[in-house]
């Protein structure tokens, strides 16, 4: 089942933006980012969509912690988004970000 990924994602009353962003990402050596400020989140391109969907999981999660006040223990995040992200793609969910690429595929 296909899953296509909204360039925007409301978490609490927050619309954050989600858009592919390598100079950044190139510099900071990074996968994914996500800085409260700006209330983007921030991923790396040119890898395949499985792990795309683990990256955004793990920036999500860190956003409902820091929301919730709950332990944002970066090794925690890291596994819960690898489960989280094993077990929706084992329920054949595709995670689709041809809108946040503006229509383009990898």
């Amino acid at each position: 089942m296909k899953l296509v990924i909204s360039p925007t994602i409301r978490i609490g009353a927050v619309k954050h933006k989600v858009k592919f962003d390598d100079v950044l990402l190139e510099h900071d050596d990074l996968r994914g980012s996500y800085r409260v400020k700006d209330e983007i989140i921030r991923l790396a391109s040119g890898r395949s969509p499985e792990q795309t969907w683990m990256v955004l999981i793990h920036e999500v999660l860190h956003i409902c912690s820091n929301e919730s006040g709950a332990d944002s223990d970066e090794n925690g995040i890291r596994g819960t988004a690898t489960l989280l992200a094993q077990a929706t793609l084992s329920m054949g969910i595709e995670p689709d970000f041809s809108r946040i690429l503006g229509g383009k595929t990898k």
